[in-house]
Formats: structure tokens, C-alpha cells, sequence
């Protein structure tokens, strides 16, 4: 019985991380990746601006779709699994969450293994904050926290980098809502 379940969960999870990997990425459109909306502008220089906005629009309308669509199957998913399983689901996929977070980082800043650890601790202790969600102040009060706690375990050198990361992430998010 407890294999067939761990069996389920795995296939769930697995599902999941599918949806979530296939949807298009905002970020991608942003710098230019095959797929992305300036890409695809570019890829043809003689659009015409009407042309461009169609293409800016049928972008919208499909990562709306997408959306919609992973709510659904995971409003439907939840709907199937008992309130024990859904906390492990959810726990998976917030350990998955945060592996892939310090990944990026150290794929960035070339982290030593003590560094990761401690990052990774960073991350889990805010974990109930960001599931609790809130308003966007508190949730950026809980991001400045957690920098200030991963900028204390960086070399110099790894602290310039990450101020330029987070630099450019303030300034992609502006962007986002100016639109």
C-alpha cells in the first residue's frame, strides 16, 4: 500500500513540475529566448506595428490559457488526494522549489557546499511566510530578510554579483507592471 502511494505521489509530482516547466516563462519573452516574444519580433524585422501588437496579444492570450489551464488541473489534482497526501505534494514540490532556487545561485556565484546548505536553511525557514502569501509589501519585507541573511554568507566578490542579480530582477519587475 505505501509503495503504490509513494507511486501516485511521484507520478503527481512529476505531473506538476511538467506544467510548470512547459508553460512559457515571462522572463524568456523578455530576454529574447527561442519562443519569446522579442525573439519572434526579431526574428522578422519588417513587422509592421499593428502585426506586432497581434503577436504581443496572441502572447498574452496564450500564457492566460496556460494559466488557467495548470489552476484547473491543480484545483482538479487537489481535488483527488486526501488532505495528507496534498501536504506531502505540496512539501515536494516546495523542497523542489527551493533545490531549484539555490541551484541557480550557485550556478551564479559558484557557491561552496557550506554556502548552499546554509542558503538552503535560509530559504526553508521563510517557507510558511511565502505560503501564507500576504500583500505585496510583506511578501517584499520577507524577500529583503532572506537577502540580507544570503548576503551575509557571500565572499565579496559573490555579494557584487548577487546586488547586480537582484538589481536586475528589481528592474525587470518594474517593467512587468509598467505594462
Amino acid at each position: 500500500m505505501l509503495k503504490k502511494y509513494l507511486v501516485v505521489m511521484a507520478v503527481l509530482v512529476c505531473f506538476m513540475l511538467q506544467v510548470c516547466i512547459a508553460a512559457p516563462q515571462t522572463k524568456d519573452f523578455k530576454q529574447g529566448k527561442p519562443g519569446g516574444e522579442s525573439y519572434l519580433l526579431n526574428l522578422i524585422p519588417d513587422l509592421s506595428a499593428a502585426q506586432k501588437q497581434q503577436i504581443k496579444d496572441l502572447i498574452k492570450s496564450e500564457q492566460a490559457e496556460t494559466k488557467a489551464i495548470k489552476e484547473k488541473y491543480k484545483t482538479q489534482i487537489e481535488k483527488v488526494l486526501t488532505p495528507a497526501q496534498l501536504a506531502t505534494m505540496k512539501s515536494a514540490i516546495a523542497a523542489k522549489m527551493t533545490d531549484n532556487m539555490v541551484s541557480r545561485l550557485n550556478k551564479k556565484l559558484n557557491l561552496s557546499q557550506d554556502q548552499q546548505t546554509k542558503i538552503k536553511a535560509i530559504y526553508q525557514k521563510y517557507q510558511s511566510q511565502f505560503k501564507q502569501g500576504g500583500d505585496k509589501q510583506s511578501m517584499m519585507q520577507t524577500m529583503n530578510k532572506i537577502n540580507d541573511e544570503i548576503k551575509a554568507l557571500l565572499t565579496p566578490d559573490q555579494k557584487t554579483k548577487f546586488e547586480q542579480m537582484q538589481n536586475k530582477f528589481k528592474e525587470n519587475m518594474k517593467n512587468k507592471e509598467s505594462k
